[in-house]
């Protein structure tokens, strides 16, 4: 690997990047979670600073940036707007060149005004000598979209069932928070195929495409353009909740990861995917429902 190529890289858009450089992103993401795993010490950013500025409330990106730049070695600042400068209106640029002087990297969460995070990143990196992070903005959340694609390549390779990117975020999380006795079952939000760029950008090859939904791009479009009206929106909040349970009992999957049978309950565990798409799925619990003729073992 060329670090040349990635030494001062603002990460603020997915976009920006190659996928053959998303490929060594994806390969040292890898290599540090197995040395994480693993217990093998990989402190490669002793003594470097980042900080990390807030202008939303975060769990998960604020706690993983955290973790993450301790188990590299180094330190990381954080920050919310209401106790610095930003909040009496510090430009982006003094904002960057200050922070830039102090530190090693820029990791900033702005989403909540639309036309304004990517652009606030944006304007701080052009004037930060240190690389600029995007940890969500009103157009991308790119660490999550790494953290979707690590875990539809894992799932392929270790079990050879293909997941579209909504049901990887569901199901990263849910293995982060699974219990080691207690079976996990995560609903499958969507068929691979509606996300064939990203499946080929993680798997290298495309998505299968259910014959009913070949040509479908090509099929007349209907949709109405609803009038900002306050009064209007249960009823549309009522017809979409009503359109999300029909196609949940039509096209219901599940991907299930059960305890490992071993004498250890931290061994690998199994993956089953239910394949039958035709059942209710109010019914009765996602485990009954799971037959020999619904279900096949994968692992």
């Amino acid at each position: 690997m060329n670090k040349a190529l990635f030494k001062g890289r603002d990460w603020i858009t997915t976009q920006e990047w190659t996928d053959a450089e998303l490929d060594v992103l994806l390969d040292v993401a890898g290599d540090l979670k197995r040395k994480f795993k693993g217990r093998v010490p990989h402190r490669y950013l002793a003594d470097q600073t980042i900080f990390l500025m807030f202008f939303d409330k975060s769990t998960r990106t604020r706690n993983s940036f955290e973790a993450g730049m301790t188990q590299l070695g180094g330190h990381a600042h954080f920050l919310t707007a209401d106790v610095m400068q930003v909040s009496h209106g510090e430009s982006p640029k003094d904002t960057g060149i200050i922070l830039s002087s102090y530190g090693h990297a820029i990791a900033i969460r702005h989403d909540l005004v639309p036309g304004e995070g990517n652009a606030y990143m944006r304007e701080v990196a052009k004037w930060a000598d240190a690389p600029v992070i995007n940890m969500q903005c009103d157009v991308d959340h790119p660490c999550q979209t790494i953290a979707d694609l690590m875990t539809i390549r894992e799932l392929w390779e270790e079990y050879g069932v293909m997941i579209d990117p909504h049901t990887a975020d569901g199901l990263k999380v849910g293995l982060e928070q699974r219990r080691p006795s207690l079976p996990l079952i995560c609903l499958e939000t969507a068929l691979p195929a509606k996300f064939a760029e990203t499946i080929q950008e993680a798997l290298g090859r495309e998505p299968e495409r259910p014959a009913a939904l070949e040509g479908i791009e090509k099929l007349p479009q209907h949709f109405d353009t609803l009038p900002p009206d306050v009064a209007q929106a249960p009823i549309v909040m009522s017809a979409a909740e009503l359109a999300r349970i029909f196609l949940m009992r039509s096209m219901s999957c599940a991907v299930a990861i059960e305890p490992s049978t071993s004498e250890t309950s931290y061994g690998p565990p199994n993956c089953a995917r239910v394949a039958s798409r035709k059942y209710a799925i109010s019914n009765a619990p996602a485990t009954a429902r799971s037959s020999s003729s619904q279900s096949s073992r994968l692992s």
